[in-house]
């Protein structure tokens, strides 16, 4: 039997793998993993501390109407993926030691013609870092406990103009200035100019080193005027310079942060009046595709001036750019005077980009309907769970290989983490409601279908996971007339468990790589086969030989501290019998052959990843075949195509095995040099008070404070929670410390 044991490829099964528009973690080869963006969202830094949620008119803003802010766009269902918050327009729209904040060189006589937005914005701003808080770190955040990528976005040359937008860099140096008219180069900087661009880099690195980011985003789209004079070439040469330094920058910030940063960018526009293209894009300075080539971008966004046209040339992007993911941008508005777009208006949109091929939507302006005072009015959260790329929704709310299907995971409580060990008593405690029988299998090879006959095989199978830890336990218990296992080889009663951390999808073994000349080609067998979702073939039992097979380039993941596995039986070869097999084993967003560069995939309560099974039940030692390939996504092609994995849900603690109220929180540091940590509750049950003790003489009694330290040191923080059913306190003894 050769390398590929049992499989037998036709051209039928290639023919029901179907490509996604979303690159796999394995495609992104050597660089790591590509992450999923369905919908990324754009967060306006000044209207939003201005407006909020069923506000009529400039209204005062609170920490809690802050992470409402993300709450409203990050909520269950939706399908955004990506954050994005804005942190300046020329000033900045925090204290910043580069720059200068924003409203600070405003004279008194300019502050009184502000208009009330304005007004209120300044004063809210001031009332958050008056009060040690920073709500653009409340949004980052929230936005990660969500489980959310968080990015910056910053402005490269806003050019607005106005006086609360004026800055100390231009007023020392008016000569820096691409015009004196406001929207005409009044606001703007002339990149030419190597203090431009230096000054420009050190705002980025601040915000940066600044903020608990994923990554930043450029934002070239508005205003997209950059330089006074020079040739194409020139500005070329200086803009990928900055670029260049950015992303070493951001390298350097990773690794002490232990993760890469994100580099994305988005395209400069025309200002409406032609669509963007790669070619009007390096007329202005910015050569998109060669930013992407030199593997300096992680990702690029492609959108309109001000205004939805629905004529963004995606495919010219597309051709241009084909090492990263290309987004297309929605616009709130189709012109000067009209409202925002409606919900089935921005479905509309969302669905032209995807048939342009854009690999996810992005949302600009989305929420500024709130900004209209008494005319003002909320914006349609609701679509948010409707945008979607083409194809990918089905298959990631209904189960992937069998729409409506979701199965579930059981949490065990952290006390009670079962031991591998084969004997099944720790698994009591799991109820009978998730457990996966032979009933849910359908043999899809040799032509039995659902026609079970429990006395020649029968099977049960319950997964369970712990909070903090990113494990999925098995309890695979099984009954066969003949067990099969006194080769050496792949010819050995198996059970084949595939799994997708981070619905990735597509293929995930070498012979369905979507380039076929790649297929027969070992190297691809490292770069590409179980990179980003793995397939484990589990011998049952195993006998003079390891435990499983990873049909993979990454063996390791079958060893501690990733894996480990006990087995319960007493039958020979060619008996009957029941064996119980207990194992454990980490998933992977990003598994390549070293494991110094892999990427656990993080498992949090209702979190869906995509997983299936297969019984391979081999009935006689000299057969060349099993006898059956009894899986669980009733697709054949599920051990190579992790588009046929089946959703399984991660659940909280059953309510029987907790305590009416727990005590529970964490904590952030925000900034370590104004000591600010931000506290936020995870208590369980009926609660309805907290009492939070800072550990330095001071209280408060909001559910999720911010907190300021006069002073450093070592602090015993407590919560106490109280409600109908109870009580319940949580100290951390010194875990707060601030230098």
């Amino acid at each position: 039997m050769n390398s590929i044991g049992y499989y037998r490829y036709s051209a039928a099964w290639l023919a029901l793998i179907v490509l996604g528009t979303l690159q796999s973690a394995a495609a992104a080869g050597a660089d790591g993993p590509q992450r999923v963006r369905r919908v990324l969202y754009n967060v306006d830094g000044d209207s939003c501390l201005s407006t909020k949620a069923h506000g009529k008119g400039p209204v005062p803003i609170t920490a809690d109407d802050v992470r409402r802010l993300i709450e409203e766009v990050a909520y269950e269902g939706s399908r955004v993926d990506t954050v994005l918050v804005c942190v300046n327009a020329q000033t900045m729209y925090y204290p910043t030691s580069v720059g200068t904040m924003r409203g600070a060189l405003s004279t008194a006589d300019e502050r009184a013609l502000w208009p009330a937005s304005e007004k209120q914005r300044f004063e809210n701003l001031k009332a958050f870092f008056d009060a040690g808080d920073d709500p653009y770190a409340i949004m980052l955040a929230e936005t990660k406990r969500r489980g959310r990528e968080a990015l910056l976005t910053f402005r490269m040359n806003d050019d607005h103009g106005d006086d609360f937008l004026r800055t100390q860099f231009l007023v020392d140096h008016p000569e820096w200035r691409l015009g004196t008219e406001r929207y005409r180069g009044k606001g703007a900087m002339d990149f030419g100019r190597a203090e431009v661009l230096d000054y420009t880099f050190r705002l980025i690195e601040e915000a940066v080193r600044r903020y608990d980011c994923d990554g930043i985003e450029l934002d070239f789209n508005r205003f997209p005027s950059f330089f006074k004079d020079g040739s194409t070439d020139e500005r070329v040469a200086k803009m990928n310079g900055l670029v260049e330094r950015i992303r070493r920058m951001l390298d350097d910030v990773g690794r002490h942060r232990n993760r890469r940063l994100v580099l994305a960018v988005r395209a400069p526009s025309n200002y409406g009046r032609t669509p963007p293209t790669p070619g009007t894009a390096r007329q202005l300075g910015c050569d998109l595709p060669a930013w992407a080539k030199q593997g300096w971008v992680d990702f690029v966004t492609v959108s309109e001036f001000l205004f939805e046209r629905g004529d963004l040339p995606i495919d010219d992007w597309k051709q241009a750019i084909t090492t990263v993911p290309v987004y297309g941008g929605i616009e709130c508005s189709k012109g000067s005077g009209q409202k925002n777009l409606t919900a089935d208006e921005y479905r509309q949109a969302a669905r032209q980009l995807q048939m342009m091929g854009a690999d996810g939507t992005y949302l600009f302006n989305f929420f500024t309907s709130r900004e209209g005072g008494e005319a003002a009015y909320e914006p349609p959260f609701e679509v948010l769970k409707d945008l979607e790329p083409s194809g990918l929704e089905t298959e990631r709310t209904n189960g992937l290989a069998r729409p409506g299907v979701e199965f579930q995971v059981f949490q065990f409580p952290s006390d009670k983490i079962p031991r591998i060990d084969g004997d099944a008593s720790d698994w009591s405690i799991v109820p009978e409601s998730y457990a996966i029988g032979q009933d849910q299998l359908r043999e899809t090879v040799i032509g039995i279908g659902d026609k079970q006959d429990p006395s020649n095989l029968d099977v049960k199978v319950k997964v369970g996971w712990v909070k903090g830890q990113n494990h999925l336990y098995f309890l695979y218990e099984a009954s066969d007339n003949y067990w099969d296992f006194a080769r050496e080889d792949l010819h050995n009663d198996i059970f084949e468990v595939v799994i997708d951390g981070d619905l990735s999808g597509g293929p995930l073994i070498r012979q369905m790589h979507p380039q076929r000349k790649l297929r027969d080609e070992l190297q691809t067998h490292f770069q590409y086969h179980g990179v980003h979702a793995q397939n484990y073939h589990i011998f049952t039992p195993a006998e003079g030989k390891d435990w499983a097979m990873v049909w993979g380039s990454q063996p390791w993941i079958k060893e501690l501290p990733y894996a480990n596995a006990a087995y319960n039986y007493n039958f020979k070869p060619g008996e009957s019998g029941k064996l119980v097999l207990e194992f454990f084993v980490t998933p992977f967003d990003y598994a390549p052959p070293d494991p110094a560069r892999a990427v656990q995939t993080q498992l949090s309560e209702n979190k869906i990843i995509g997983m299936s099974w297969a019984i391979l039940d081999y009935d006689d030692e000299k057969a060349e075949r099993y006898a059956g390939f009894w899986n669980l996504s009733h697709k054949t092609t599920m051990y190579g195509d992790a588009s046929d994995l089946v959703a399984f849900r991660l659940m909280p603690i059953e309510r029987s095995l907790r305590k009416p109220v727990e005590a529970d929180w964490t904590f952030i540091v925000i900034s370590q040099e104004e000591r600010l940590v931000a506290f936020r509750d995870h208590s369980y049950g009926d609660i309805t008070s907290w009492r939070w003790d800072f550990g330095d003489g001071t209280f408060s009694t909001e559910r999720h404070p911010t907190h300021h330290y006069d002073r450093p040191g070592e602090f015993v923080v407590t919560l106490r929670v109280e409600g109908p059913e109870g009580k319940a306190r949580r100290s951390k003894v010194w875990d707060v410390t601030i230098p």
